[in-house]
């Protein structure tokens, strides 16, 4: 398990094939792109990217993790 902290990304939606694109910027340099179908998924991604800190991102199993937060932090 390889995690990377994401310091940005670039998120677009092709409203010819009604798929979303995502690429996010690594910590380490470089970025990772990928295509996304569902657009519930897209709009769930792109909620974590705006609104949470830190997001890492899993280069083992492609999957994106947010930093510890307390319970019941009442947002």
């Amino acid at each position: 398990m390889a995690r990377e902290a994401i310091t940005g990304y670039n998120a677009r939606w092709d409203l010819n094939d009604h798929c979303g694109y995502l690429r996010l910027w690594r910590s380490t340099g470089g970025n990772f792109q990928h295509r996304i179908d569902n657009p519930a998924e897209f709009s769930a991604i792109i909620d974590l990217l705006r609104n949470e800190k830190p997001v890492l991102f899993d280069t083992s199993d492609w999957s994106i993790h947010i930093g510890r937060e307390p319970v019941g932090e009442g947002e």
